[in-house]
């Protein structure tokens, strides 16, 4: 994933698909369309399962290893993309 900033540095993608692998290896995200991160089924949960989850969010970790997801426009108006 690449590198955004706010007031914090973040890595994030723009989610565009997601896929269970298999019992073993839980989850994974594709982000930016060309990348596949792997996330626990908790954190499937929380991300695909947030109430107003929409493909086109970000998934976002965080420097301490916690995953998240944010809505397009929030992030987009709140982040700077750091690299490319």
């Amino acid at each position: 994933m690449r590198k955004y900033q706010s007031h914090k540095v973040v890595e994030a993608g723009q989610i565009t698909d997601f896929s269970f692998d298999g019992n073993k290896e839980g989850w994974s995200i594709e982000v930016d369309g060309n990348e596949w991160v792997k996330v626990t089924t908790e954190e499937y949960n929380r991300i695909v399962g947030a109430s107003n989850y929409t493909k086109g969010g970000y998934l976002v970790r965080y420097s301490d290893g916690y995953i998240s997801w944010s809505p397009a426009q929030p992030f987009e108006e709140g982040y700077t993309l750091l690299d490319t």
